[in-house]
């Protein structure tokens, strides 16, 4: 019997689906230095491509934000504020502020002027696992190891309201295209999503087995997909939360999901891959092999994903004009490779 047969018997509850019998060919791919000669590059887990797609952001253990040009591959600025590893980065809405947190606890909010712009939103005592606008760029979610998601209101740049979770280790946040959702999840494997005008009706989502690390809504809004150490990725009903399927896993662990165009998820894993899901069909469509590390961040805008890996590399990867299936391989590719100056 299959595995997928074996599991359903097994396991009712859990619906698996199967995989593509072919994979599409490799996107092409653009890795970008992000050091000088003789410099450490930095373990990458914090990457945003700004709203107009010209900008890249990326930070990580060596508290650095670097702004990257996304059409030269040109490391443009370095900003220097953090005092320890960067864990997440996210832009505006409107593109006009970079928000910044991790392991000091500062909640730093970036204008377009960098290093001579930036504004320290709140000094928090324990690590900061993630932050995210909301979509009207009203609110910014902050959540962490202390057990409570901080909402702050960015025309007044104070804090308004703190949401309980279930875990002292949040590290994922994620709002509904809609802004009237909220999701939070993290070390209990447990999901907490929050609606109403201030997010204030929490409803608690269960499924994994272990730490969830990423959230991702479609860009509808129907659909929450969740993902982390036990391999699979579920995707939730956006409105009722019932558990609507589950995109299957293997041995490696989910650090990051993104939504690429509007049926198609990216996931990247442990095992150093990211894979490529058609959800509408729920098969597997392609890997991405040319990371050597862990893929700790992803994030897309149009036809163009982004990825940060442990490997200390940020990579550009751009949708080929003529997708087509190819036989069942994965990519070995080699990258156009852009030095920062």
């Amino acid at each position: 019997a299959s595995f997928a047969t074996l599991v359903s018997l097994l396991c009712p509850a859990f619906h698996t689906v199967p995989l593509a019998g072919e994979l599409q060919r490799d996107w092409p791919s653009q890795p970008l230095t992000l050091h000088r000669d003789g410099e450490t590059p930095p373990v990458v887990t914090a990457v945003c491509l700004h709203p107009e797609g010209r900008w890249v952001a990326a930070a990580g253990d060596d508290h650095v934000v670097r702004i990257i040009d996304a059409q030269t591959g040109r490391l443009h600025q370095r900003w220097r504020a953090h005092h320890d590893w960067i864990r997440c980065a996210a832009y505006s809405p409107d593109g006009n502020q970079l928000a910044t947190s991790g392991n000091d606890g500062q909640v730093i909010l970036w204008s377009r002027s960098g290093q001579n712009g930036y504004h320290i939103l709140d000094r928090l005592d324990k690590a900061v696992g993630s932050l995210r606008y909301s979509p009207d760029g009203r609110w910014l979610a902050v959540a962490g190891f202390d057990a409570v998601v901080r909402l702050y209101d960015l025309r007044k740049l104070e804090p308004v309201a703190t949401r309980p979770t279930s875990c002292t280790g949040i590290q994922t946040l994620e709002f509904s295209p809609d802004g009237s959702r909220m999701a939070a999840a993290g070390r209990d494997g447990r999901i907490r999503v929050y609606a109403g005008p201030m997010f204030d009706d929490a409803s608690e989502l269960s499924g994994h087995r272990q730490r969830v690390r990423a959230l991702a809504y479609t860009s509808d809004g129907k659909l929450l997909f969740s993902a982390g150490d036990d391999g699979g990725i579920h995707a939730w009903d956006g409105v009722s939360g019932v558990e609507a399927f589950v995109l299957p896993g293997g041995a490696y662990k989910v650090f990051s999901l993104t939504i690429v165009g509007p049926t198609r998820l990216a996931a990247g894993a442990s095992d150093n891959q990211i894979r490529l899901w058609d959800f509408q069909s729920q098969r597997l469509e392609a890997e991405f092999s040319a990371h050597k590390g862990t893929v700790a961040t992803l994030d897309c805008r149009g036809d163009v994903l982004l990825s940060g890996s442990y490997d200390t590399t940020v990579r550009l990867w751009r949708r080929p004009p003529d997708q087509r299936l190819a036989p069942r391989t994965k990519s070995t590719a080699p990258a156009v490779l852009f030095t920062g100056q």
